[in-house]
């Protein structure tokens, strides 16, 4: 008989603590359900739909890095290597559902046989014990049984964790330590939801909130278009969280920092095309739906991000705009993940062997000069080329 753990929880959103303790369960579970609860006391910041593909969105994205460790330089545990193996040979052997009364009635009429929990090094243990006392007296009620299997979150980095802590990080505009904590596609969907606060109304019909809400649509529609791995609102919102800081350390530099965020948002809103920039700047002009001087600016930093050009930007907001394009260059934590993505996104249009050619080309390119060009990124310099070198020495 197949062992069947059950894995509740609300998961609003889905961690990599949670996804850890899936590959756990994996090894000691012949199949596991991992199952989302309707919690009407609970005002969800996602809809069930929503978690349920986040959780399957969090898996594949564990099993696509686990095929490119050698550009993303992730290391695995042991418990991960042997779930991703499993679950790349025979995908089923993780359910996902959502269910709506007590969790041991949903789990026995699953076939369950035990209750999977999770547990961080503090904080958890006194209410997992209470939890599985009150379970332990519904199950006697019913005449019925279920283990419950406690499993600590086996990643220091990840023990004091919460689904709580990642949307308090989306609130407060720490986009890229959100990183650390949730997986690429679910980054990325919570940037769907967050980002809108970031938008500047006002280049919208003066702030008309019909316009401003259509244009936001449309921009998430844009980046959220299939394939985009690297070039989504992850990347609009790592750079806007640096421009945040940027913002806060030099105060009063930027004369409307406001025209820079809106370029941001727009800059890579047509990837992938000849001339993909001055496209971009093209659709700002066009929703904006104006042609006044702070218009004309943020399409003229658009175009900034042009890398191909040899030509360092003239005004001190255009290199701000070309170097924080370039900014994850220089992130050692998740410049391996930036050419994972990469790789993913123009793999399927062009080949691997005129892929490897081009960014070959690229990298080249990129080290032939100063890789940033505002003296605010100078510091990066060396962290940057340092990058790009290692990931060169691959192709």
């Amino acid at each position: 008989m197949n062992k069947i753990g059950f894995y509740a929880g609300s998961f609003d959103p889905f961690t990599r603590g949670h996804l850890s303790i899936v590959c756990e369960a994996l090894c000691q579970f012949d199949r596991v359900i991992v199952a989302v609860g309707h919690n009407p006391a609970k005002k969800a910041s996602f809809s069930v739909e929503e978690r349920k593909k986040m959780i399957s969105d969090s898996l594949r994205d564990l099993a696509d890095s686990a095929d490119y460790l050698e550009l993303n330089g992730d290391q695995f545990s042991a418990a991960e290597n042997r779930a991703m193996a499993r679950f790349r040979k025979d995908n089923s052997v993780v359910s996902i559902i959502d269910y709506e009364d007590l969790t041991i009635d949903a789990a026995l009429r699953a076939g369950a046989e035990s209750l999977i929990r999770g547990e961080r090094i503090i904080g958890d243990h006194d209410a997992e014990m209470q939890l599985s006392i009150l379970n332990a007296h519904l199950l006697e009620a019913r005449h019925r049984h279920l283990n419950t299997v406690i499993i600590p979150v086996p990643k220091e980095s990840l023990t004091y964790v919460s689904s709580s802590c990642v949307k308090s990080l989306f609130e407060m505009g720490e986009y890229i330590t959100a990183m650390r904590f949730v997986t690429p596609s679910v980054h990325n969907a919570m940037c769907r939801k967050y980002l809108r606060k970031d938008l500047p109304a006002q280049y919208f019909m003066q702030g008309d909130s019909q316009k401003t809400e259509y244009v936001y649509a449309y921009l998430a529609e844009a980046y959220g278009a299939p394939g985009r791995s690297y070039h989504n609102l992850s990347h609009v919102a790592y750079c806007l969280n640096y421009l945040g800081f940027l913002e806060k350390m030099h105060p009063g530099y930027f004369r409307d920092v406001n025209i820079l965020k809106l370029a941001l948002f727009f800059h890579d809103i047509v990837n992938g095309e000849e001339n993909s920039e001055e496209k971009s700047a093209d659709r700002l002009l066009y929703l904006a739906e104006g042609d006044s001087a702070e218009i004309l600016q943020a399409a003229n930093l658009i175009r900034a991000t042009k890398h191909e050009d040899a030509v360092s930007p003239d005004s001190a907001e255009a290199k701000v705009m070309h170097d924080l394009d370039l900014l994850i260059l220089a992130d050692g934590r998740n410049y391996g993940h930036y050419a994972e993505q990469v790789f993913r996104e123009y793999i399927p249009k062009c080949g691997r062997d005129a892929y490897a050619e081009g960014r070959r080309k690229f990298l080249k390119k990129l080290l032939k000069q100063k890789i940033f060009c505002h003296e605010f990124f100078e510091p990066l310099e060396e962290d940057a080329r340092r990058n790009v070198k290692k990931e060169l020495a691959l192709w």
